[in-house]
């Protein structure tokens, strides 16, 4: 499997993911970062990192993503 299928199969499962996970609208994702609307956030990230998978600059997106699962994966 190459990098560039591991990444789209990596968006895959964090939409799956979001699709079926009940969002709160505000969250901190770190102690400099608070989301305040995380349907949008999700929503905007995921976009973003489909349209430009595989460039190295978009990699933060996926991280806030992934970290944001785990948050909520977390205060289940």
């Amino acid at each position: 499997m190459t990098n560039l299928e591991k990444w789209q199969n990596g968006l895959i499962e964090l939409e799956d993911y979001f699709n079926y996970v009940s969002l709160p609208a505000l969250i901190r994702l770190d102690e400099c970062s608070l989301i305040t609307d995380c349907p949008k956030f999700v929503k905007t990230h995921l976009e973003i990192s489909k349209a430009n998978i595989g460039k190295r600059t978009y990699i933060p997106y996926v991280l806030r993503l992934k970290k944001l699962r785990e948050i909520l994966n977390q205060t289940k």
